[in-house]
């Protein structure tokens, strides 16, 4: 297998390289001086060693390292393949290969679409220099040997002569097409034009964001019908090794007929717009400018807009995105119940008046939520359902951008159906954005088959609900993500990946395991608590301090109490000082109260004026380690009422805000529901 291999050659007009050039490595004294910028580029540099190893094919292939054959691009239009000349019959025929086919941009490799790259151990490591703005200089690119070219003041907000930019100033008034044909720079005034600046191969496993940003422009030029007022302009820079015309026109190949590039010749122009955009090996930077020549989004984020609005981002402007926006929150305070109450100072005052009556609303249809009245068996049986006839069961909606939860989504179902009696459906969306969609889907069936899975439905849903499914449930930070629709009114679960890891995942009576079930019978359990149920049954006393004075449980009924858990016996500082410095302003608020310390094993003793068991062991009830902190803290401080019940969790956290009033304040529910709203930080699940 060929490797592609860094070097600092300067390609001449016959393509031959010389010798490369090796850099002198830092020291281990300027590794130790500055050790997060050491680490930085450590992993920068493991990166570029993964990016030799294996390359996407000009039109984003993954698979090992080849080249194109130098055909005509009317030959490459019959075919619609790259020949393959390092890639032996075994790779071609194995099912671990990729599909080949010369207009995609991106691997779809299998469940889970992952690739995994060798690297090579022994292979010099060459850093990139940075420039006195702290930009990488890339020394992947081609080095063509080409005059200095200014690069472009590209900045949003302010205006850019589109004609002029693309044109060279005039020296060259055309642009080409797929087929080479020249098409004059001025049928793009008065349009919406998007420039793509893209390093040529994008190669794999580190293109990822540039394959879906081509994708997503294309999609967006083709929302149901193409948009005459918008168009596309390709800007390439070559990498090294790379720098051939067959290789951009192979690139080229991947979009719409009617997309224009700048030739391959004008190197100049070329560099020049990819410069301005400070565009890196193995990215796609896309410039968005307004049939008034105004730049409307920045480099820096109109790659992320792209992905996460897809066809919906016409027309690029800060004000649709903020409608998008509000859409986006206005679907979610319906939705998740969760989120509606844990934020609802913040939406009312986001929303205005319309909160009340979006809350009042209820909870949309399900086949709104999909975008779709029917639904097919992913088993190729064509069996269909009507997604009304879903809504009446609990329903599982697999959001697939990876694969990589696919296991245990499955036995999330199988556990649901034991739960449920059956009445569990499953739904798959393939959130295809960076691989074509008809391979992705042949993967997936291809990993459903093998783990035996063949009850699941499949959603045939388009690009624009896809990204707001992937919008709602944040699943462009993450991978894979499951939506829990229960039926009826109930509120949706639309970060089940999360509940996946709680406690209450392994009992039964918390199905169908949304984080509103968990609140109300997490909260239905501890107010069923009171302190005589922490305690053995055969406790009798609890003493004051180092005195001799005992005083039953009988004693505290009526009185507020503290209650002090110590998993380590005395040695919990924190919570130790703070009820010393507190206890008498605590007193001196709430009158009749004491504080009693449960210490969960022995340790060490310390002086104390309030109540205590006279031993650890033999005393505490062990349900109440369930009472501890979700953060697993050393030492809880809990508040009950006169009545008994439990009323905070916590009063460690209001101490050290010094907010004494509010110790005995009933705010179980929104500490319950803090937790719930936060499951990621509160279970520090990553």
């Amino acid at each position: 297998m060929m490797m592609l291999r860094r070097c600092s050659s300067r390609i001449n007009s016959s393509h031959k390289s010389k010798s490369p050039k090796t850099r002198k490595r830092r020291s281990w004294k300027t590794a130790m001086v500055f050790p997060k910028l050491d680490r930085f580029r450590m992993v920068r540099r493991r990166i570029r060693k993964r990016r030799r190893s294996s390359v996407l094919h000009p039109t984003g292939l993954s698979m090992p390292l080849r080249r194109c054959s130098s055909r005509g691009m009317g030959q490459r239009r019959k075919s619609g393949r790259c020949e393959d000349t390092d890639m032996n019959d075994a790779d071609a025929d194995s099912s671990e290969s990729c599909f080949v086919d010369a207009h995609k941009f991106f691997p779809s490799p299998p469940i889970t679409l992952k690739c995994l790259y060798e690297e090579e151990e022994d292979e010099e490591e060459v850093e990139d220099e940075e420039d006195e703005e702290g930009f990488y200089k890339e020394k992947e690119f081609s080095t063509h040997t080409i005059p200095d070219v200014s690069v472009i003041e590209v900045s949003k907000g302010k205006h850019l002569d589109v004609i002029d930019v693309l044109s060279d100033s005039g020296r060259r008034p055309y642009l080409v097409n797929k087929f080479g044909d020249r098409v004059p720079v001025d049928s793009l005034r008065g349009k919406y034009v998007i420039i793509c600046c893209a390093s040529v191969p994008l190669r794999a496993n580190y293109s990822c964001q540039g394959a879906a940003v081509c994708r997503t422009i294309m999609a967006a030029r083709s929302c149901g019908t193409r948009r005459p007022n918008f168009e596309i302009v390709v800007a390439a820079k070559m990498l090294r090794d790379w720098d051939r015309e067959d290789v951009f026109n192979h690139f080229f190949s991947g979009f719409f007929d009617d997309t224009l590039a700048i030739p391959f010749w004008d190197v100049a122009s070329r560099h020049r717009l990819c410069d301005s955009v400070r565009l890196e090996s193995d990215t796609v930077v896309p410039l968005v400018v307004d049939p008034q020549g105004l730049v409307l989004q920045s480099v820096m984020d109109a790659s992320w807009k792209f992905d996460e609005y897809g066809s919906e981002f016409f027309p690029f402007t800060d004000e649709h995105l903020g409608e998008l926006d509000k859409a986006d929150l206005e679907l979610r305070v319906k939705w998740d119940k969760i989120y509606r109450e844990h934020k609802k100072d913040d939406l009312r005052r986001e929303l205005g008046d319309n909160f009340e009556q979006i809350c009042s609303t209820g909870r949309p249809s399900l086949d709104s939520l999909l975008g779709c009245t029917t639904l097919t068996k992913l088993d190729d049986t064509g069996v269909g359902i009507f997604v009304t006839e879903l809504s009446r069961k609990v329903v599982g909606i697999y959001l697939c951008k990876d694969g990589s939860s696919m296991d245990t989504f499955h036995q999330f179902q199988q556990r649901c159906l034991s739960h449920g009696g059956g009445d569990f459906e499953m739904v798959l969306v393939c959130l295809a954005f960076e691989e074509d969609h008809s391979s992705f889907l042949e993967h997936i069936k291809l990993a459903l088959k093998k783990r035996g899975i063949d009850s699941w439905w499949l959603c045939p849903s388009d690009d624009k609900t896809c990204r707001m499914l992937a919008r709602l449930t944040y699943c462009f930070c993450y991978a894979d993500e499951l939506i829990i629709v229960p039926p009826g009114e109930k509120s949706a679960e639309l970060e089940g990946r999360n509940v996946l890891q709680v406690r209450e995942f392994d009992d039964p009576k918390y199905y169908p395991f949304t984080r509103e079930s968990i609140l109300e019978k997490r909260l239905a359990m501890f107010k069923s608590h009171t302190i005589e149920s922490l305690l053995a049954k055969d406790f009798t006393y609890l003493v004051r301090g180092d005195s001799q004075e005992s005083v039953t449980l009988s004693d505290l009924r009526g009185k507020k109490i503290i209650l002090y858990l110590d998993m380590f016996g005395g040695d919990d500082l924190r919570s130790y000082c703070l009820l010393s410095d507190y206890y008498s302003d605590i007193q001196r608020e709430h009158g009749d109260c004491e504080v009693v310390f449960l210490p969960l094993c022995e340790g060490k003793a310390r002086k104390m004026a309030w109540l205590k068991l006279p031993s650890p062991s033999g005393y505490v009830n062990g349900q109440v380690l369930a009472y501890m902190d979700e953060s697993e803290e050393v030492g809880s401080l809990i508040a009950f009422g006169e009545d008994g019940r439990m009323v905070s969790r916590n009063v460690r956290d209001k101490l050290e805000d010094e907010d004494i009033s509010s110790v005995f304040n009933d705010t179980l529910r929104q500490e319950i529901l803090a937790v719930l709203a936060d499951l990621e930080t509160n279970y520090m699940l990553y």
